[in-house]
């Protein structure tokens, strides 16, 4: 696995590639030299190349018709999850070089609420009961019902949607994964080895990679949704995906863009295309259409 130092050569080599299409080795190097400050050599760049393919599935090729490199289509999925982790990896070490000043920490780095990040501190137990195959137990509130219910689960994974961090796990004696918030957990403890293997759940994890959020109870068909986004939120699009299935099928002329997605629409996939706005149109499904549509409606009745 990459360090501190190549992941950060890694992400700004990423960076110049989608940013501009098919330079030269030579015109990389250079680039990462005097816009980055990076001292890279051809040799090093090959082996980077070599990394990104075999431990992060994001493949540079050659295009020998524009004399010059370029990321692989089917690697963009791969490509946003890498982002996703870099940046995670650039903000702690932020964060550590910053300890000695913690009080000027918040002046000069400001992330949106500091709250969403409650509960963080169970990662580590949990991830180590991943790891090890161990039973967790813990108090779990519903905010819902204002209860506070005590679960024995067989954790399987953590996941992160909308700034908040979650553990998915099999309860105790039960057949169907669920999700508990970090920030609703306390008292945990580690137990003993759980006798539930992870491969019997792996079908229902995939679930995940068809939906936006955690929302796990919607629909188990996935199927084409498309939009039609002004030129101006394609730009977000592009630099924040709303799903990794994202993908261009044509461009008019004023500049908006038809974009397609393969997943489960789901309560979450509604509100992140209600946040748009105006900007978008959704085409299909025609289900999904007229969904946004009346809500759209009974949202402008509020204002006659």
């Amino acid at each position: 696995m990459a360090n501190f130092t190549q992941f950060k050569r890694l992400e700004i080599l990423i960076h110049i590639i989608r940013k501009h299409a098919y330079l030269s080795k030579k015109k990389i190097i250079k680039m990462m030299e005097e816009d980055y400050e990076i001292i890279t050599t051809s040799r090093t760049l090959e082996r980077d190349f070599k990394l990104l393919n075999l431990e992060m599935g994001i493949e540079i090729s050659y295009d020998y018709t524009h004399k010059g490199y370029f990321i692989e289509k089917d690697s963009e999925a791969q490509l946003f999850e890498f982002l996703q982790f870099a940046g995670r990896i650039f903000l702690g070490e932020l964060f550590k070089e910053s300890l000695t000043s913690f009080k000027e920490l918040p002046n000069r780095v400001a992330p949106e609420d500091y709250t969403y990040y409650e509960g963080v501190a169970q990662m580590q137990p949990i991830l180590l009961a991943i790891r090890s195959q161990s039973d967790i137990q813990f108090i779990h509130e519903n905010f819902t019902r204002n209860s506070k219910t005590q679960y024995r689960i067989t954790p399987l994974q953590l996941r992160e949607y909308d700034r908040r961090w979650y553990v998915v796990g099999v309860p105790e004696n039960e057949a169907q994964i669920k999700t508990y918030g970090l920030s609703r957990i306390s008292n945990l403890k580690t137990l003993g080895i759980s006798s539930v293997r992870f491969e019997d759940f792996e079908h229902q994890l995939e679930k995940f990679n068809r939906i936006v959020g955690l929302n796990y109870d919607a629909a188990d068909k996935a199927e084409i949704v498309r939009i039609i986004a002004s030129e101006k939120q394609f730009k977000y699009l592009k630099t924040l995906p709303l799903h990794k299935s994202q993908n261009i099928e044509k461009q008019f002329p004023d500049g908006s863009v038809e974009i397609s997605y393969y997943l489960i629409p789901n309560y979450e996939l509604k509100m992140q295309l209600l946040k748009m706005g105006d900007q978008i149109q959704v085409l299909a499904p025609a289900s999904l259409r007229k969904n946004i549509a009346e809500t759209l409606e009974r949202s402008l009745k509020n204002y006659n």
